[in-house]
């Protein structure tokens, strides 16, 4: 794993950061993991994210996580709508550091839950948003622009009855393992770009059966998990159904019962064979094989004799002890040399073999079969040339029901990928939303370069809304600017900015000094256009909304903008027009808002959010109308 994080830092350009993901429902790995990114950190590696997947820690245990490996952010794959609140606790408990909730559901490749995608999400959202440092990324089923951009819009919640519910970001997982950066062999990914795929409606099928070319087995860990339907993982699910479902004490006597069967499967169809067989070729036990023959039989199986190396460095040491085991029973004299002086001597094999690695068969049909049998299942799909005869069909490849249908280019550029669902959305938001005018002068002379934005509010008027531009060193302006107010000219907000090219993260950072009272002042001259403004008002005092007169123009757009059809509320001639009672916000808006500003109440009204209002008659009191 060190070699792994160091061989990543030493590719990746200066100021980029390394996430790593870690398997939570394995303790005895974690044990180790944390203390090690721990280290690394201290030591210089740019680890900046953690991702912990297949459960949710403690509030306590990811406190200490966030507290002591030094983050920049960390993220939860929750499973279901209680692990969604559990990390909406941790965020709770850590409100200014970047939570990321990368939500799944059941759809996704590899490892997932029984969970809809949608449901969870439409019950949740609101929890999720009332947390402002969790970042909410939807993964599971996504494999291009089409499929992700009403995700990021927010359109996919109208389907429904919701209002827009957008995502943060989207993550792809099975649709990059065809990538011509991953490590997939490239008959895996021939076989996963064959594979048909489900839409949303259908992925469940996979719990019955294969569908779409994809089926759902049950882990080494005894969890749901999505892989290609080869033949080495059908007959997988067949263990899952007629072995591993047994009570453990009944699985030894139907393997008996069935050893014919299932040795031959294992030879024909799975990527670990059964590994006792005799010089002359035929299946045999263990117990009926000779040390040579178990010597040869491990070599064959754990030693990629057409490219002249080992599968894994332990199964070196693995084979030798086993030599070294061999000798001991048979040598009788004192002082002979051992035949193995160095397991260097094993780096050009024959005949000899061994390691902690699990092995690449399965030698024994007892209460350790399913061990054997599951134990390392997915370097396969990577290392083809170290399965038997380079049978795709025999080995498992991790893949999603729903993304493996945008799989259809073998060996794309991971760039190529990403860029184009990048450049799609780009493109989409500009149809859908974007309706702006863009004008850079000077683009060649960053101290007099000026962009302009404008808007369209009518044909042939453009009005300007942003403008972006250099003042003094390294200090950028940026005019946020509101055309109707009650000024009856426009008004501008200036947010300030100062540029660190030396700084490899966040090189751009907002002065925040005065901040809140520049916006104070927008707001002010927006709203009440020159009446003066005072911020150091008392918010004790009285303010005065001043004098307003209601016409039956304001009551009008008032019904019409709340959808109110009230027949009181229609002009007509010679009738009396009133406004309904909720018209009193309009009439009282400037008192009403006007205590906001002081500057004791040091708040930022881009952030002001209505929570509610009410009204009651007085008694003796009319009704509001026009006049």
């Amino acid at each position: 794993m060190t070699e792994a994080l160091r061989k990543i830092e030493n590719a990746i350009p200066a100021g980029r950061g390394i996430t790593v993901n870690l398997i939570y429902v394995n303790p005895r790995a974690m044990q180790w993991q944390i203390p090690l990114l721990g280290q690394l950190r201290a030591e210089g590696v740019p680890i900046e994210g953690l991702t912990i997947g297949a459960g949710v820690p403690s509030i306590e245990v990811a406190q200490e996580y966030i507290e002591t490996l030094g983050l920049k952010h960390i993220a939860f794959k929750p499973g279901s709508v209680e692990a969604i609140q559990a990390v909406i606790n941790i965020a709770k408990a850590n409100p200014t550091f970047p939570v990321i909730l990368q939500w799944t559901g059941g759809r996704g490749g590899g490892h997932h839950s029984f969970e809809d995608f949608h449901q969870p999400i439409l019950s949740m959202y609101s929890r999720i948003r009332r947390q402002e440092n969790v970042l909410l990324v939807a993964g599971s089923g996504f494999g291009g622009a089409e499929d992700t951009y009403p995700y990021i819009t927010g359109e996919w919640s109208r389907n429904y009855g919701y209002p827009p519910m957008p995502f943060d970001g989207c993550l792809f997982g099975s649709r990059v393992m065809t990538a011509k950066e991953a490590l997939t062999s490239k008959n895996a990914k021939k076989a996963i770009t064959e594979a048909e795929g489900l839409d949303d409606a259908a992925w469940e099928k996979t719990y019955k059966g294969p569908a779409g070319g994809v089926i759902t087995v049950r882990s080494e860990m005894g969890e749901p998990i999505h892989k290609l339907a080869t033949r080495g993982v059908k007959f997988w699910a067949e263990m899952d159904a007629k072995i591993f479902s047994l009570p453990k004490e009944k699985r030894v006597p139907e393997l008996k019962k069935n050893r014919d069967y299932i040795i031959k499967k294992l030879n024909d169809d799975f990527q670990k064979v059964w590994f006792g067989r005799n010089k002359a070729g035929e299946t045999v036990d263990l117990e009926d094989m000779t040390y040579g023959e178990v010597v040869r039989r491990m070599v064959d199986l754990m030693y990629v004799k057409h490219e002249s190396r080992w599968i894994d460095k332990s199964y070196i040491k693995l084979t030798g002890d086993f030599i070294r085991r061999v000798e001991e029973r048979f040598t009788t004299g004192q002082g002979k040399p051992s035949l193995l002086q160095s397991y260097s001597d094993l780096e050009d094999p024959y005949p000899t073999r061994r390691g902690q690695k699990p092995t690449t068969f399965v030698p024994s049909l007892d209460e350790n079969f399913e061990f054997f049998f599951k134990k390392d299942s997915l370097w396969q799909s990577e290392d083809l040339e170290a399965v038997i005869g380079q049978d795709v069909g025999r080995t498992c490849i991790l893949q999603g029901p729903m993304a493996v249908k945008y799989s259809k280019v073998v060996d794309e550029p991971i760039k190529e990928i990403l860029d184009g669902v990048h450049n799609s959305h780009i493109k989409s938001l500009t149809q859908d939303i974007y309706g702006l005018f863009v004008e850079i002068t000077h683009p060649n002379d960053p101290s007099k370069t000026v962009i302009t934005v404008k808007e369209q509010p009518r044909p042939n008027h453009y009005v300007t809304v942003i403008d972006v531009k250099l003042v003094g060193k390294n200090e950028i302006l940026v005019n946020m600017i509101k055309d109707t107010t009650a000024v009856g000219k426009p008004v501008s907000l200036p947010l300030k900015f100062t540029y660190h090219p030396e700084a490899g993260y966040a090189p751009i950072r907002e002065v925040m000094g005065d901040r809140n009272d520049r916006i104070k002042e927008f707001y002010w001259r927006a709203w009440f256009g020159d009446e003066a403004l005072d911020l150091e008002a008392s918010v004790t005092g009285i303010f005065n909304g001043g004098k307003a007169t209601i016409t039956s123009e304001a009551i009008n757009d008032f019904v019409h903008a709340v959808g109110n059809t009230g027949e009181a509320f229609v002009d007509r001639p010679g009738k009396e027009v009133f406004a309904p009672m909720d018209f009193a916000i309009v009439v009282g808006w400037k008192a009403i808002t006007k205590p906001i500003f002081p500057r004791t109440i040091d708040g930022d009204l881009l952030k002001l959010v209505h929570l509610s209002n009410g009204f009651r008659m007085i008694p003796g009191s009319r009704a509001i109308e026009e006049g």
